[in-house]
């Protein structure tokens, strides 16, 4: 696998760093920079290097995605266009491993906007269900929706840490 070091490093990762979100889970945040936050909040939540190098990468695809309505810029469908380049690229990991990447970069807004997101999770991610709850838990932790809806924040939390127990 390879380290997080050289994974920033990657040019996919790297072009990240000219794409801003703003919208209601963003505060003008340059992507780039909420893949290190992301990056970070997971150390604190697992010690898996492959979990730490997923949460690195998870949104890749915004680079291929990016919409401007007015001042909001939103990345619809940046799971799927992550899950193509993710494919593409060599990660260093055994095809396994490789695939399950893939797999959660895919499935990583599921908590996000799904009503019954336990139950597709479960569902989607089978086998790997945890993982997926770790990562929703690390991305909502590289936004900023802590400082745009406090109570919004920690009610997501709150959900996806119930989920995550459940999953478990």
């Amino acid at each position: 696998m390879i380290s997080i070091s050289e994974a920033k490093k990657l040019p996919e990762m790297l072009v990240l760093k000219k794409f801003v979100e703003n919208n209601p889970g963003h505060i003008k945040q340059n992507v780039y920079d909420h893949s290190l936050k992301t990056l970070k909040a997971m150390r604190r939540l697992s010690r898996n290097k492959f979990m730490r190098l997923v949460a690195l990468v998870h949104d890749v695809g915004k680079a291929k995605t990016m919409e401007k309505n007015g001042s909001q810029i939103s990345y619809p469908n940046h799971d799927k266009a992550g899950t193509r380049i993710i494919a593409s690229l060599n990660l260093g990991l055994p095809r396994k491993q490789h695939s399950l990447a893939v797999r959660m970069v895919g499935n990583h807004l599921i908590a996000f906007y799904s009503k019954n997101f336990v139950v597709e999770i479960r569902r989607k991610s089978r086998g790997f269900a945890r993982e997926q709850m770790l990562l929703a838990i690390a991305d909502l932790k590289g936004g900023d929706e802590y400082r745009i809806s406090p109570r919004g924040f920690n009610r997501k939390l709150k959900l996806f840490k119930q989920a995550l127990r459940e999953v478990s």
